[in-house]
């Protein structure tokens, strides 16, 4: 399963220690990893790219001349809205599309971070991101943090929330590490 709603806190709570915190591999020959970010447990999906890839150094919200021709072909494609990160949407809103990762990636909520990773420093590469923490996406910590938890749960799930497993966020980062690939 790659989005549940969990019937319980206890259900959730033993969702994630199954899961586990970190996993590492290589999609379309770019180096990926998960990690459950803390203390708010919700995964982020990273994919590293080397110095010598078009992107290495890149500000996932900079324009990229490398990005021009996957700009046009995704200028194109109909967008399901839902899927887009708060950037994207605000520069829709209130500005200028421009070719930069944050507007080319379709991943889940979009680009959120470009570096060099704290957690995870391998062979200088340089990681785009993303994290599943955005409206749509169940967060245990934030129910938790509830007078009555139980309920909290139950009302995040009667409006559409859907906890973002380990096995969607690996499909994710593989999803975004063919797209980077394709540079």
């Amino acid at each position: 399963m790659f989005e549940i709603q969990p019937n319980s806190i206890e259900e959730f709570k033993e969702i994630i220690q199954q899961e586990g915190n970190f996993e590492c591999w290589k999609a379309s020959g770019l180096t990926c990893f998960i990690y459950r970010f803390k203390p708010w447990g919700y995964w982020c999906g990273y994919v590293g790219v080397p110095k010598s890839h078009k992107l290495y150094g890149l500000d996932y919200q900079k324009p990229s001349k490398a990005l021009k021709s996957l700009w046009e072909k995704r200028k194109r494609q109909k967008v399901n809205i839902k899927r887009l990160g708060l950037g994207v949407l605000t520069n829709i809103l209130f500005g200028e599309l421009k070719p930069s990762p944050e507007n080319i990636f379709d991943v889940h909520g979009g680009i959120t971070f470009s570096g060099q990773h704290r957690v995870w420093k391998l062979d200088n590469k340089w990681f785009f991101g993303f994290d599943t923490c955005h409206h749509g996406d169940l967060n245990l910590s934030l129910i938790l943090s509830s007078r009555n938890p139980e309920e909290e749960l139950k009302e995040w799930e009667n409006f559409g929330h859907t906890y973002k497993t380990k096995e969607y966020v690996i499909r994710e980062t593989e999803k975004l590490a063919y797209q980077i690939a394709a540079v």
